[in-house]
């Protein structure tokens, strides 16, 4: 929505006290992002560049919210409607590399003689987005994929006080 149109809708959001609002793809602007969190919404920055993922990470960690609790998602619109995230530059992501909780080793995908790499190719298939978490943290460190991983039960909390 424009950004006239979500003063509006934040403006009714806030003076009705009302939680429930999400921006599941990051499309709004950084003040509009800032309201939500305000409100107790949960913001999810677009799967584009982990570069910038980061930095929209580092931003909403200083933003004001009700409750200390913090999680963070992203959403890909992987549908075709918006450009992937591009390659990451050579040395950027090591294959192979362990996923975050330490259970699984991954290595470039493989579809037929094709191989994709993250470095090379960006988010170019679904199974790519293992290699872009990894470049998350490369370059965000552990705490980034903290709160990804803590985002699905954040998200959930907000539901449950919307149901209230």
């Amino acid at each position: 929505m424009s950004e006239t149109t979500a003063d509006g809708v934040m403006s009714i959001i806030e003076r009705r006290h009302y939680p429930g609002v999400v921006s599941s793809h990051g499309w709004d602007s950084g003040r509009t992002t800032q309201r939500v969190y305000a409100a107790g919404g949960f913001v999810n920055p677009y799967a584009g560049a982990p570069s910038e993922f980061v930095q929209a990470w580092r931003d909403a960690r200083v933003m004001q919210r009700p409750t200390t609790d913090f999680g963070f998602g992203f959403g890909s619109d992987m549908n075709g409607l918006a450009g992937q995230g591009a390659p990451v530059g050579p040395g950027v992501v090591h294959y192979p590399f362990t996923s975050h909780d330490g259970a699984v080793i991954f290595d470039r995908e493989s579809w037929g003689q094709r191989t994709f790499g993250i470095n090379t190719d960006g988010t170019a298939t679904y199974g790519t987005y293992a290699d872009w978490l990894e470049a998350v943290r490369v370059l965000g460190g552990p705490e980034i994929m903290n709160d990804v991983f803590h985002g699905a039960e954040v998200y959930l909390r907000l539901w449950e006080q919307v149901r209230r």
